[in-house]
């Protein structure tokens, strides 16, 4: 099966999806406020080709083609159930709960990768125990912030599919993060043992 380098395949990952419901919500109406959560959507899409691109350090390793189109599918099948669903009334203070959380995340998010990405210097293969930030709590920050910039998109777009996309992407970070967790406890005996897989002091 045909491989393309990792970075390549995170930017096919998130390009995808981010090119098809771009097509699907610049047709709705963008400048309305019911349309928001669309782009918060394609918003969260652009943040993480940019990553890809520009901020994450890739190893040598290579991925199937077949996996990244596979995931940008089944990522961009979400955004286009969410571009063509109605969604349920929302008040004012749910919007802004849902709109401040989406946006913490998004910000913590971003922060945890660029921490990631500054571990260690250029060409250095040591790896070492992330620290700032959520990393003094959890293995795993960025996930935890990617399910909270997605409850927050839940909370503002209230539909099957943002409720659909939020479980989903729990589980799948969720499943990462432990996975994680227990890599690095293995990795290094002196790794703090009050730090969590992904939720503060819970799991």
């Amino acid at each position: 099966m045909a491989q393309v380098s990792k970075r390549t395949g995170y930017i096919l990952l998130n390009g995808a999806p981010l090119l098809v419901n771009a097509l699907l919500v610049l047709s709705l109406k963008p400048l309305e406020i019911s349309n928001f959560p669309r782009i918060a959507f394609l918003a969260h899409f652009l943040k993480r080709v940019v990553e890809s691109a520009v901020v994450h350090k890739f190893g040598a390793e290579r991925v199937p083609v077949g996996g990244a189109l596979g995931g940008a599918v089944f990522v961009g099948g979400f955004g286009v159930w969410l571009a063509l669903s109605e969604f349920g009334p929302v008040s004012d203070a749910r919007f802004l709960c849902g709109l401040a959380l989406w946006m913490i995340g998004e910000l913590g998010n971003a922060r945890s990768h660029w921490i990631l990405a500054n571990l260690r210097p250029s060409g250095s293969q040591r790896h070492t125990i992330p620290t700032g930030g959520l990393f003094s709590l959890v293995s795993c920050p960025h996930y935890f912030f990617e399910a909270l910039a997605w409850l927050g998109h839940a909370l503002m777009a209230p539909s099957w599919a943002a409720t659909a996309f939020f479980i989903a992407t729990c589980a799948t970070v969720g499943s990462l993060a432990i996975q994680k967790h227990a890599a690095y406890k293995k990795e290094f005996p002196d790794y703090p043992k009050h730090r969590k897989a992904i939720v503060p002091f819970v799991l």
